[in-house]
């Protein structure tokens, strides 16, 4: 048994439209949500092995704010491959995962792909929402951790 968890993003900044949609960094709102996700983890036992991110400003920022909070020894990578992905995507990376990981990552590919791996029906993963799935025989949804507004 392994367990695969989900992040999207925290909220995004639209203040300079300019910004390319890859280079585009967090909010105000989306660094005060992180942030509260970062203690969350903190006092919360998990044991993330490998983080695989999204190459884009927003999904490093997340990143940055939390990864103290994870155990030191975990390996980051960023992937190209789930950077505006489509849930088929996503949903045959995290089936070649057999170890404890966090992959940080957009929408709607996020939300699909728990939909399509869990046989779930949510709507919208919020920013910076985290999801658990525990993989066993199957994967089955176990947890989501929204932000405290």
């Amino acid at each position: 048994m392994f367990q695969v968890f989900l992040l999207r993003h925290a909220k995004s900044s639209w203040d300079d439209l300019n910004i390319s949609d890859i280079d585009r960094p967090l909010s105000k709102r989306g660094i005060k949500n992180a942030k509260k996700l970062a203690i969350y983890l903190r006092n919360k036992p998990i044991k993330i092995e490998k983080v695989i991110c999204s190459p884009s400003a927003r999904t490093i920022n997340t990143y940055n704010l939390i990864k103290k909070s994870l155990n030191k020894d975990h390996h980051f990578i960023t992937d190209q491959s789930i950077y505006e992905c489509n849930e088929n995507i996503l949903t045959k990376l995290i089936k070649k995962i057999n170890k404890n990981t966090l992959i940080i990552g957009h929408n709607p590919s996020v939300t699909e792909s728990l939909n399509k791996i869990c046989k779930t029906k949510i709507g919208n993963i919020a920013t910076c929402t985290l999801v658990k799935i525990i993989k066993e025989n199957k994967y089955f949804l176990s947890d989501i951790i929204k932000p405290v507004k």
